[in-house]
């Protein structure tokens, strides 16, 4: 049983490896490189004063679309913002960090904010297929 179940755990990790490098094929195809980058302000340590905050940066493919009219509720959700479609990799293969909410994304040259909702389809609970941001300008 103990065997069975390795098995049927590798079988299915390789399963939603190879969806995932389906998606990041698609999304190179129809899609362009973004760059996500994600700021943290200057943090006090207590004993060694103000340190500096960093600056982290990924570049991975997506695809930029309109929300449909049903999706825009005018609140969460304005007839400006945008829907990303990004891959779960980074350009050079390596998993994508998470994007974070008021990070941002440079698209097309336009920089955009991530906004909730932040989505990611994850199916098996490990591998990050794609995400599904809400950008905003």
């Amino acid at each position: 049983m103990k065997v069975y179940a390795y098995l049927r755990l590798n079988l299915m990790s390789s399963f939603y490896q190879n969806l995932q490098k389906t998606a990041t094929t698609l999304l190179k195809d129809k899609g362009q490189e973004v760059t996500l980058t994600d700021s943290t302000g200057d943090v006090y340590v207590p004993g060694v004063g103000l340190t500096p905050g960093t600056t982290t940066t990924q570049t991975a493919v997506a695809v930029l679309l309109d929300y449909g009219s049903r999706e825009i509720d005018g609140t969460i959700i304005t007839i400006a913002d945008k829907k990303l479609l990004l891959s779960g990799k980074k350009i050079d293969g390596t998993q994508l960090d998470r994007p974070k909410i008021n990070g941002n994304v440079l698209v097309d040259g336009i920089n955009y904010t991530i906004k909730d909702p932040l989505k990611e389809l994850k199916p098996n609970g490990t591998v990050v297929v794609l995400y599904t941001l809400n950008l905003r300008a």
